[in-house]
Formats: structure tokens, sequence, C-alpha cells
């Protein structure tokens, strides 16, 4: 198996080309568990730059719901959602654009999620219901804030068993926004089986870029790769090897864009 081999420098951050290179490189084979272990941080960042920047399957119809901007998801509607369909968003910041396209256009029933907003869960709409939890790798209330495990968020709304026979209510759509707290939710999603059930995920991955207060903690590769190997400021930082390792074990994408 062919090495990633594009290193990263300071001379690299100020040059247009090195981009292009990551972009439009084809090889988008992953490594197994134990190569990617080995893995520099440059050539972690470059092989989920290439991954997240590549299409990987076929879309005939997309769609954006809700805002333009910030907000707003694009939808693959090749297999389009249908009643009695469900749809979680996590990530809401008082910002209820897609969650409401959503229910208007597929009639599907929207839950939605943010410990943030320092509001009491409530009845937004018809079809939209609100939350003051907010998902992660554990349940906790921590900082008086509320979080669960999907599976948990699952078995609280009866989600689950929704009939005498043991049927799982299938989420359609899993909307997921919440400033990095994705990487422990999704390891656990994909541990218990919950991420292997969903049809579509509208994900943005979240990196940390302030250093540790004690200088001798260990870096971890997310966090060196933003300080030592940003790919693009428009990005975001959002690459990882954590995230490469997932790709392998479940979605293709689509579409990648910056947020």
């Amino acid at each position: 198996m062919a090495t990633v081999k594009i290193e990263c420098t300071d001379s690299d951050l100020k040059r247009e080309g090195f981009i292009k290179e990551v972009e439009y490189n084809k090889t988008l084979i992953i490594p197994n568990n134990e190569r990617l272990e080995t893995l520099t941080h440059e050539e972690a960042a470059t092989l989920f730059h290439r991954l997240t920047q590549s299409t990987q399957t076929r879309c005939d119809i997309q769609i954006r719901l809700g805002n333009v901007g910030d907000g707003g998801y694009d939808v693959c509607e090749d297999q389009r959602p249908n009643p009695p369909c469900l749809v979680y968003s996590f990530g809401i910041r008082n910002d209820f654009s897609f969650d409401d396209d959503v229910a208007r256009r597929y009639g599907c029933e929207v839950h939605s999620f943010d410990p943030g907003m320092e509001r009491k869960s409530f009845r937004h709409s018809d079809k939209v219901f609100f939350y003051d939890t907010g998902i992660a790798g554990k349940d906790s209330d921590d900082a008086n804030w509320r979080l669960r495990r999907l599976s948990s968020i699952k078995r609280e709304l009866n989600h689950t068993n929704v009939s005498m026979i043991d049927f799982s209510r299938r989420i359609d759509i899993l909307k997921i926004d919440t400033e990095g707290a994705e990487w422990d939710a999704l390891i656990d999603m994909h541990q218990t089986g919950e991420l292997g059930k969903i049809p579509q995920i509208l994900l943005e991955f979240h990196l940390r870029t302030i250093p540790p207060v004690d200088k001798n903690e260990e870096f971890t590769k997310e966090s060196y790769i933003l300080e030592k190997c940003m790919l693009s400021s428009a990005d975001n930082g959002k690459f990882a090897r954590q995230a490469s390792g997932m790709l392998k074990r479940r979605w293709p994408y689509y579409r990648s864009a910056p947020s």
C-alpha cells in the first residue's frame, strides 16, 4: 500500500499549489487501523483532507435546506425521506431554519437539540421539537449541561422499540454541528452500531486550536495538525486522523465544503 507523502512545511501554508495537489490527488485508499497509527501528523492531515474533498458516491439531486450560509445544509434527495420520517438535528444556536425546512419539505418529525441555548425543552412547531440536551460519547450532566449518547436519546424518546416486536425506528437524517462534541459521539455511535443505521449524515468536524496549558501535556494529533499544518484557513481545520479511520467504517462522502 502506497504511503501518503505530501509534506507540510511553513512555506506550504503560503502556497496555493499545495492545496490543489491535495485536492486533486485521487489516492483514496484508507489504511487499516495499524497503518493509521503510524501516520505522521502531516500524512494524517493530508489523507483526511483528500477524503473530505473527494466525491465518493453519486448524488443526482442535491438541495440546500435552511440558510444559504451558516445554519443551512445540503441534503441528497436521491432517496427522499417520506413520512413518517425521522430527523435528529444537533446544534441549533437559535437557528431553526434547517429544521423548519426539513419538516416543511418532507413532512418529517424533527427533533432539535442544543444544551447551550438557555431554554428549556419546548415544542417549536407542529413537527419540530426542541430539547435542551446535547449529544456526547457518554451520559452526563457536567457544567449544568445535559449530555446524552445517541442510543440514550433514542430510548428516552421511545424511538427504539416502537411496536410489539423489537423494531428500532430509523433516523433518516442526522445533522451534527456541535463544536467538537462530534468526536466522542461518533465513536460511541460506531461502537453501539447506531452509525450504520443512518442513511444520511450532515456533519461538521471541528478541531481544537488552543494548545494545552500544561506544556508537558501531550498534544493531540488534531491540535498539532491545526498548529503546524493548517491546510486551508477557510476550512476551519476540520481534518484529523481519527475521522480518516471512521470514514473507512461507514459512510461515503457525496459532498464536502468549508463552513
